[in-house]
């Protein structure tokens, strides 16, 4: 996969997944998988909350077989019983999920993929892709500045 290509779909909203991950989610009719390893990223933190609330792997593939509107529904449902603490968590960018780790990785190789094959880049100037896929770094896994030392 091309850099821009990670990036464009990091920016869409999408994650990268496991094959098991996508397996488990291809039958939901609400979502595109791209290059056989990118979903909705709230595809997959809706499957990992419902594995923690106990779901097996048959019924959240029965789940998402039914669409996003009936996972949200169930994610609800279990959030005003007290099973879950919030049907959706809003991202905390300083604090990544597991489910980034996969997503991390792939932009930080996507940076480097694109600062190897560039020439603008092998040269040391402006490069716009360069800056693009940095500044998507940034906005997606922002450095905790609380937790640095002080100069």
């Amino acid at each position: 996969m091309q850099p821009m290509d990670v990036l464009h779909c990091i920016r869409k909203g999408f994650a990268l997944a496991s094959p098991a991950q996508v397996e488990l989610l291809r039958g939901c009719v609400d979502i595109d998988v791209i290059h056989e390893s990118w979903v909705p990223r709230w595809a997959l933190e809706a499957a990992m909350m419902l594995v923690g609330a106990g779901y097996g792997e048959q019924q959240i593939r029965t789940l998402f077989g039914e669409g996003r509107e009936r996972v949200l529904a169930e994610l609800n449902s279990r959030a005003q019983s007290g099973a879950l603490l919030r049907a959706v968590r809003p991202r905390n960018p300083y604090q990544r999920a597991a489910i980034d780790d996969a997503t991390h990785a792939a932009l930080s190789e996507a940076q480097d993929g694109h600062r190897r094959s560039c020439a603008l880049c092998a040269e040391g100037q402006q490069c716009l892709d360069a800056d693009l896929l940095q500044e998507e770094m940034q906005a997606q896994f922002p450095v905790d500045r609380r937790k640095q030392p002080r100069a």
